[in-house]
């Protein structure tokens, strides 16, 4: 193998939100992710309960403002998602075989659905690694669908660096269900 090159199924996403918003987002990536890009209008039109006494975490947190996480997450999960499960598997797999030609490794530090990791086990073989992706910047409250795998092998009890083999992740899987 020639060595590691990153390659992550949010590599598309990112080129779709940059776009979308007019500027690379990957230039400031934790900027652009609490960043208010845009607000939801609810059933009147404005948002409700919003004043400008609120703090910033308020703001951030109130279910009608567009952070650029949440506009991730609705792009990926509820846009492209819902039209096809498949559309980041796709992507991911047009931008990782230049680099599997080549000899390369991959790593993919973004892994979150069950179809990404059968894409990924299509191509790798069984050998997966768990890598614990919390940090002190990690909200383990989130409840987004785009968070149910990770958080699901966490509480597996799988920890950081183990392998998984293909076996093991679709016993957890078919556990849950």
């Amino acid at each position: 193998a020639q060595g590691h090159v990153r390659i992550d199924f949010k590599d598309a996403l990112l080129d779709v939100a940059s776009d979308l918003v007019g500027y690379d987002v990957r230039e400031d990536y934790d900027w652009f992710k609490t960043a208010i890009v845009g607000v939801m209008r609810n059933g009147n039109g404005f948002i409700s309960g919003l004043t400008y006494s609120w703090n910033v975490e308020a703001v951030h947190n109130h279910p009608q403002i567009m952070t650029g996480r949440r506009l991730l997450q609705r792009l990926g999960t509820e846009v492209f998602r819902k039209i096809d499960p498949d559309y980041w598997v796709q992507r991911y797999m047009e931008r990782i075989a230049p680099s599997m030609e080549a000899g390369n490794n991959i790593v993919t530090a973004d892994c979150r659905f069950r179809n990404e990791v059968e894409a990924i086990v299509r191509v790798a073989g069984s050998r997966l690694v768990f890598c614990d992706y919390r940090s002190s910047r990690y909200n383990a409250s989130l409840d987004h669908e785009s968070e149910k795998v990770a958080q699901l092998l966490l509480r597996s009890g799988f920890k950081d660096g183990q392998e998984i083999t293909q076996e093991e992740f679709c016993v957890v899987l078919e556990e849950e269900k």
